[in-house]
């Protein structure tokens, strides 16, 4: 759930970035309260999580940031770090 929420952000975060690299700064008052508001209300583990749902935000949207062309090598980043967050949770969780 706090990585569905980091994916949230990046959501926000890149949609201010992908029209033509111009800023929008509604999307990123968005993202920048979600981000407050998730901060304050939740524990460490829930911020700790959130920050690598930030994370593979990051890798993501530079896949599609520029000009909307597809990276796989942003995008195998990104999903070996899902991956490998998936595991370190559940194990850790388990």
């Amino acid at each position: 759930m706090a990585f569905s929420f980091g994916l949230a952000f990046s959501l926000a975060f890149s949609l201010a970035f992908s029209f033509n690299f111009s800023f929008c700064p509604l999307a990123f008052s968005l993202a920048t309260s979600l981000d407050l508001s998730l901060d304050f209300s939740f524990s460490f583990a829930f911020s700790l999580a959130f920050s690598f749902g930030l994370a593979f935000s990051l890798a993501f949207s530079l896949a599609f940031s520029f000009n909307f062309s597809f990276c796989p090598l942003a995008f195998s980043l990104a999903t070996s770090l899902d991956l490998s967050l998936d595991f370190s949770f559940s194990f850790s969780f388990s």
